[in-house]
């Protein structure tokens, strides 16, 4: 083997190692730059459905602490049909908000684990279960002082303690602990 031979073939495996070396790293960046905008994504997601989750707590707290009879009444003692609809509508788009979140958990559930996806069907069952106390209630309320109304509005009002004030308050700080932890939320490193 002759000189010529020698350095042709260095040349010929340098190259093709250089070219392994590219490809590899072509590859690898490809993948982690996929890699890198999916978490992105997925942070995005979750960044979102905390905020439409917080909206959805809050309108529920404002919606089973009021009650129909805080209707106001004009001068001749009639019910004041302004705020008999203001009331319909902020029980509207309360709902709306809920289901917002709702919504938006189910068109994104494909990126959760299960441990995330069975918090928050919890959630949906417990905002659910409020949402029907709330709504026999209003529906009892003509029916004001009878035993059914007493039933109902005392069912709200265990609903408000038990559901809105310990039940979501509870399963939302275990979805934020898992978030944080799972994708290091906290760390600044």
């Amino acid at each position: 083997m002759n000189w010529t031979e020698i350095i042709t073939i260095l040349l010929g495996t340098g190259f093709i190692t250089t070219l392994s070396q590219v490809f590899l790293t072509n590859n690898l960046n490809k993948r982690f730059f996929r890699f890198s905008n999916l978490y992105k994504d997925k942070l995005d997601i979750i960044r979102e459905l905390y905020k439409l989750l917080i909206k959805a707590e809050g309108g529920l707290q404002i919606l089973m602490k009021s009650s129909p009879t805080e209707l106001k009444f004009d001068k001749d003692g009639n019910e004041n049909e302004e705020h008999k609809l203001e009331m319909v509508e902020f029980r509207k788009k309360t709902t709306d908000v809920i289901n917002i979140f709702f919504k938006y958990f189910e068109e994104n559930e494909i990126v959760f684990e299960n441990e995330i996806v069975k918090c928050i069907q919890e959630l949906e069952e417990k905002f659910q279960t409020a949402l029907k106390s709330n709504s026999l209630a209003s529906t009892m309320e003509p029916n004001r002082p009878s035993k059914a109304w007493e039933n109902a509005a005392q069912a709200k009002q265990d609903a408000y303690e038990n559901i809105v004030g310990k039940d979501i308050p509870e399963l939302k700080n275990k979805l934020k602990t898992i978030f944080q932890e799972r994708y290091k939320l906290l760390e600044t490193n």
